[in-house]
């Protein structure tokens, strides 16, 4: 199948670029690689706060102690889609929700052969939404950004200078576990989760092939 193509200019350096139907719809601006990306977020009053296409926090209500706290707009959108707008304002709020709301007879899986919830030992007290809310919080932007630009937009594997992303040395999992963070506050104060020296440039090939690695040695 034949995807239709648009030209367009990149909206940095103004180069020429085509571009698939549903990726020139889905953003304004549009750019011919990452440094043009970046460099048209730092000349623009973007760098070192949010990316172009960062759409904002939202008050939302954390359903296990009603603290008031803020998502990004994008975390917002995915729990209303996904979770019904279900909030945490920690790991300690999400796991007590859990075994509340989402085990025994509350459980989906209520009835099903297996183990949930608490009861589940691989069960890590419902860190995946929280490591998923410091992914998605400025600090993080702020700290991608910064690994891309000290290694000039390559990756440090292959050279490469598309499809890059930035790798953790150390998970974040781990770095939180190790100081026993527990919430949002404690996340963006913790100057270990934000340490550059823990981020290398990886392209998508040479990041799955460092995650496998890993998994041999372990």
């Amino acid at each position: 199948m034949k995807f239709s193509q648009i030209k367009t200019n990149c909206s940095y350096c103004d180069k020429e670029i085509s571009l698939k139907k549903s990726q020139f719809e889905k953003a304004n601006l549009h750019f011919c690689d990452i440094k043009c990306k970046h460099d048209y977020n730092k000349e623009n009053g973007f760098w070192g706060k949010q990316p172009h296409n960062y759409q904002g926090e939202r008050e939302v209500i954390c359903v296990n102690c009603g603290k008031d706290f803020t998502v990004s707009s994008g975390q917002y959108n995915a729990s209303i889609k996904f979770r019904k707008g279900n909030f945490c304002c920690s790991r300690k709020c999400v796991g007590a929700w859990n075994k509340q709301n989402s085990s025994g007879e509350n459980s989906a899986r209520f009835g099903v052969e297996g183990l949930s919830g608490e009861l589940n030992p691989a069960w890590k007290g419902g860190i995946t939404p929280f490591i998923k809310a410091v992914r998605l919080c400025g600090n993080y932007y702020r700290w991608k950004n910064s690994v891309l630009e000290r290694d000039n937009y390559k990756c440090q594997s292959c050279g490469l200078d598309n499809d890059l992303q930035v790798h953790h040395k150390d998970p974040l999992i781990k770095i939180i576990n190790d100081n026993g963070i527990l919430d949002m506050d404690e996340a963006k104060n913790c100057p270990e989760l934000w340490n550059i020296d823990n981020g290398i440039t990886l392209c998508v090939d040479c990041h799955k092939l460092e995650h496998s690695t890993l998994k041999e040695i372990q």
